[in-house]
C-alpha cells in the first residue's frame, strides 16, 4: 500500500506473463499499469515491479527481454500512466526512489563489480553519480534502500549468494553526511529495516537460531545496539515490521509459528493461522 493505493502483480490462467495492477483502495477496481503480455510479439518480455513512492504517485519497474538478467528501468507517473525517459539496460540489485520524485538510488551489478548510484530524473544516465561500491568485487551484491521520509540511505552488502556474511552501512542524506558502517567485517548475517527513528536488525551473530536488535538511526554503530528479541528454541526464518509491531516467523516442527512483539521486543501474542503449515507476511511499520 502506498498513499492509499495498492500495487501488485497478477497472472491469469490464460496469460503467459504477469500484469502490474493498481487499486485506489481495498475494494476498488483493478487498473492495469503494465501488461507484460503486450510488451513483445512473442510474450517473452516481463515487467518487474521494483519500487513505488510512498504517496503512490510514481512507480519504478524494469522490463526484461527473453529471460535476460538485464532489464531497462522505467519510471511511471501512475496518474497519467506516462513513463519518464528510460535508464540504461543493466542488472539491478535494488532500486529506491526519493519521496520527492526527483531521483532514485539503484544497485548495479556490473562487470567490474557492484555499485550504488544516484540518478536524477530527466537527466542523462551517463552522468549518474556513484555513491558506494569502490573496492568490492563481482562476488558481492549491494542493495540500497531509502527510509520512508527519504532522509536515510541504508546499504546492504552481501558477500556471496548465501548471504551468510552481510554488512550494513548508513548515510544521513539530510546532512549530506558520510556513509558510515552500521556493522562491517563481522562474518555473520545481518538484515535491517527502518522502524521510525530506529533500525530493526536480525542476525545470527553468536546466535545460530537468530535474534533481533534495535539500533538508533542517530547512533547506529554496533556497540550501541540493544537486543530486543533473544535467541529462542526455534530458528527465526523471517520477520516483518507492520503497524508498529514486529512479526517474527519461527520454523517449528516443519511448520511456521508467527509471534507478535511490540517495538521494545515485548511479546504480545501468537498470530493464529488457519491451519498448520507455512505462512508469508508483508507489511509496513507505519
Amino acid at each position: 500500500e502506498r498513499g492509499g493505493r495498492y500495487f501488485y502483480t497478477k497472472r491469469l490462467a490464460d496469460q503467459e506473463q504477469p500484469v502490474i495492477y493498481m487499486r485506489r483502495g481495498p475494494a476498488a477496481k483493478d487498473e492495469v499499469l503494465v501488461d507484460s503480455n503486450t510488451l513483445s510479439k512473442d510474450a517473452t518480455a516481463v515487467a518487474t515491479l521494483y519500487d513505488v513512492t510512498y504517496d503512490g504517485k510514481a512507480m519504478v519497474y524494469g522490463v526484461h527481454q527473453g529471460g535476460e538478467d538485464e532489464s531497462v528501468l522505467h519510471v511511471m507517473d501512475t496518474d497519467t500512466r506516462k513513463d519518464l525517459p528510460e535508464l540504461i539496460k543493466a542488472r539491478y540489485s535494488g532500486v529506491s526512489m526519493t519521496p520527492d520524485h526527483r531521483g532514485l538510488y539503484y544497485g548495479l551489478i556490473a562487470a567490474d563489480g557492484p555499485h550504488v548510484l544516484y540518478h536524477a530524473l530527466d537527466s542523462d544516465s551517463a552522468l549518474d553519480k556513484e555513491i558506494f561500491g569502490k573496492g568490492y568485487t563481482k562476488t558481492e551484491i549491494i542493495a540500497p534502500n531509502l527510509s520512508p521520509d527519504g532522509r536515510y540511505l541504508l546499504i546492504t552488502v552481501a558477500h556471496g549468494a548465501s548471504s551468510d556474511f552481510t554488512e550494513l552501512f548508513l548515510q544521513d542524506l539530510s546532512k549530506e553526511g558520510p556513509i558510515v558502517p552500521v556493522v562491517s567485517g563481522v562474518r555473520a548475517s545481518f538484515n535491517a529495516d527502518f522502524a521510525g527513528p530506529d533500525l530493526i536488525i536480525s542476525s545470527n551473530q553468536d546466535a545460530p537460531k537468530g535474534r533481533i536488535f534495535k539500533a538508533s538511526l542517530q547512533n547506529p554503530a554496533r556497540k550501541s545496539w540493544r537486543e530486543i528479541i533473544p535467541q529462542g528454541s526455534f530458528n527465526i526464518e523471517s520477520y516483518v515490521l507492520a503497524g508498529g509491531k514486529i512479526f517474527v516467523t519461527y520454523g517449528e516442527n516443519a511448520a511456521n509459528r508467527i509471534k507478535i512483539f511490540d517495538a521494545s521486543g515485548k511479546f504480545i501474542q501468537d498470530l493464529k493461522l488457519p491451519a498448520i503449515g507455512s505462512g508469508y507476511m508483508n507489511g509496513r511499520w507505519d
